[in-house]
């Protein structure tokens, strides 16, 4: 059997974003875990945006059927302001697999921006922290403005970096994202 995954999405919504693309990119991950079993011993899903700051938006064990899961994705409000991945990482490290996370679930973080930190050195430093913590990262960086060696440095290995031309794209990512980011969880049906 496989083991329990505790998947912690965290999407950019800065102004650079938008809340059009916002609203594109909220439709692309609730396309990915629209496929996930949702329960105690199998995926559980939380969700964080940041711009400036960082807004918990629900906890790893807040929903525990996708019915419930899918409208609180769909519920979520865009917030402008800066790129701070950085301090969107440090959340993750200190909250984001604490609040509701299971101490023998696999746990993944996806990170969506279409940005670039402040402080590269920080979010590498905070991906180093994740990696302590058994914490599988996945970036993924939409547009030309992101900082590919950036998102390198956090995930810590290449080949868990994803790019999309634009939003839009997300979509047809769906594929590669699901044999990247989610070997082995469990799913309803394959995309």
């Amino acid at each position: 059997m496989t083991e329990p995954k505790d998947v912690v999405f965290m999407l950019d919504a800065s102004g650079s974003v938008g809340q059009t693309n916002f609203h594109t990119m909220l439709s692309s991950t609730k396309t990915l875990v629209s496929n996930f079993v949702i329960g105690p011993r199998h995926i559980r899903v939380a969700f964080e945006t940041f711009a400036s700051t960082v807004h918990h938006e629900f906890a790893l064990n807040v929903h525990s059927s996708l019915e419930t899961l899918l409208k609180a994705i769909g519920d979520i409000q865009f917030h402008s302001g800066g790129t701070a991945i950085s301090t969107a990482l440090e959340y993750a490290v200190n909250s984001s697999f604490k609040i509701g996370g299971r101490m023998h679930a696999d746990k993944i973080l996806v990170l969506i921006t279409d940005g670039r930190s402040y402080n590269t050195n920080m979010s590498a430093i905070q991906g180093s922290h994740l990696q302590k913590m058994n914490v599988k990262v996945f970036c993924i960086g939409v547009g030309s403005y992101v900082n590919q060696t950036e998102l390198e440095l956090i995930a810590k290995n290449r080949n868990h970096v994803l790019r999309a031309n634009n939003f839009t794209d997300l979509v047809q990512l769906m594929d590669t994202i699901y044999t990247k980011v989610c070997r082995g969880i469990y799913f309803t049906y394959h995309l």
